[in-house]
């Protein structure tokens, strides 16, 4: 009795859908796709996904893959049934698929789908993995002791590359989260649009909320007894080329490399960069007033952007006077963090 009810609804056009997206009927089946898919094994069943009701009423459908669309879950998004077609030719499994919609972001579909056959399954609990980088986790990973985690984000930064053997060129170097490093290039014709003078040394212009929070942390730390001044703040891509190439001529380029920036890959060149020094220093911070650096430039939204134990992820050697505006919410949830800027940038911000 309860088969000729629920095929005499299937033939009429009426369907529920239960808490788990799983319909007992559907208005999308006729009689007519029924019989034009050949799916008497459908009419037997009393239940089946909202995947192969979708299906069905598109033209996308395959036969072959009957009993795959019921272990798929509906996924609402365009082109689903001939993504998760071409996913089932390169023989792929239903809760392979399952897994990579529900952990991939959906931008990575089409790059998936140009590739053959991967197993991803170790990579779907990694937040900021890149099917384009799958090639170079599985090669650099082979002769590194790291977890996946790190291999994935230290491969997104490029670390598996030779600093400056590649770079994007930057687009939105407005953004005051922007990422400067060896593999991301900013324009020789950038130049902020909102610089103004530091109101304690005229000659140093940063942008202008970088320039607020800069003076703001300078009055605080003279209050507790820390008198820091700037000793370089925004420099123009000609003027880093010029510093960069006095430096190479003195100590050579592979060691100018460690301390200094080839012209645009310069974070100074953003206008959010400023170098800190102690006022009884030339070019650096006594043990004190890098100590309250240290412990205080977070408040006002400053990273320290080049740590001692982050040489081998930046690519320069420590530099306690090189501050960097990222705003406050960063910098704070950075100093609890204990990473490198290029690190956060992959993880949180990219």
């Amino acid at each position: 009795m309860q088969k000729i009810i629920v095929l005499f609804l299937l033939f009429t056009g009426f369907f529920t859908y239960n808490e788990n997206n799983d319909i007992i009927l559907s208005s999308e089946l006729t009689m007519k796709e029924i019989k034009n898919h050949k799916m008497s094994n459908y009419v037997n069943n009393q239940t089946s996904s909202k995947t192969l009701d979708v299906a069905l009423a598109s033209n996308e459908y395959k036969e072959e893959f009957l009993e795959a669309y019921k272990k798929i879950a509906y996924v609402e998004t365009e082109n689903f049934i001939k993504e998760i077609n071409a996913f089932l030719k390169k023989k792929y499994l239903p809760d392979e698929i399952n897994n990579i919609y529900k952990n991939l972001r959906l931008d990575n579909i089409p790059k998936l789908l140009n590739k053959d056959y991967l197993n991803l399954s170790d990579f779907f609990a990694i937040k900021n993995f890149d099917v384009d980088n799958y090639a170079r986790y599985i090669t650099w990973s082979g002769d590194k002791d790291f977890d996946l985690a790190t291999i994935v984000t230290y491969v997104n930064i490029g670390l598996d590359k030779e600093f400056y053997s590649f770079y994007e060129e930057i687009k939105n170097p407005e953004d005051y989260t922007v990422l400067v490093n060896k593999f991301h290039k900013l324009s020789s014709e950038y130049v902020p649009n909102d610089l103004v003078s530091l109101k304690f040394e005229e000659r140093f212009k940063l942008r202008s909320s970088a320039a607020i929070a800069f003076e703001q942390m300078i009055e605080v730390a003279l209050k507790d007894g820390s008198h820091i001044v700037p000793f370089s703040a925004y420099r123009s891509y000609e003027y880093q080329q010029g510093l960069y190439e006095a430096y190479a001529l003195v100590d050579g380029y592979v060691a100018a490399d460690t301390y200094s920036a080839r012209p645009g890959h310069s974070e100074h060149q953003t206008g959010l960069a400023v170098d800190a020094k102690s006022i009884t220093e030339e070019k650096a911070l006594n043990e004190k007033d890098y100590e309250w650096v240290e412990n205080n430039a977070h408040k006002f939204g400053f990273i320290l952007r080049y740590p001692k134990d982050g040489i081998d992820i930046t690519g320069y050697k420590h530099e306690p006077w090189h501050l960097r505006y990222v705003g406050i919410e960063i910098a704070t949830n950075m100093k609890e963090l204990n990473i490198t800027y290029d690190e956060y940038y992959d993880l949180y911000l990219k």
